[in-house]
């Protein structure tokens, strides 16, 4: 990741987003929901609900806990399973795990 995108929330690769598809803000086809954790963050797009993934592939939630569960391909190493947390940063592309 040369760019170093896993880290830039300016844009959205290697992050996870959340909209409200069902709802809309003016310009935009969706609504950024309002508990987005960088919904007021100069610099960060307000769609990012965490980032720092390296290519996230499959996700699911616990049908009892609600908790998002991410899977993402690692570079060299690691392949992982992730719980995600709203705001959270996954590492990359500073580290691979």
């Amino acid at each position: 990741d040369p760019p170093n995108n896993g880290q830039d929330c300016s844009n959205y690769f290697s992050t996870l987003i959340r909209i409200d598809v069902d709802h809309t803000d003016p310009g935009r086809n969706y609504r950024v929901p309002q508990d987005n954790p960088f919904i007021n963050t100069k610099g960060v797009l307000p769609e990012i609900w965490a980032f720092g993934f390296r290519n996230p592939w499959k996700l699911s939630f616990d049908r009892k806990s609600g908790d998002l569960y991410v899977s993402d391909v690692g570079w060299e190493l690691w392949e992982f399973i992730y719980r995600v947390e709203k705001g959270g940063n996954y590492g990359w592309s500073i580290v691979e795990g």
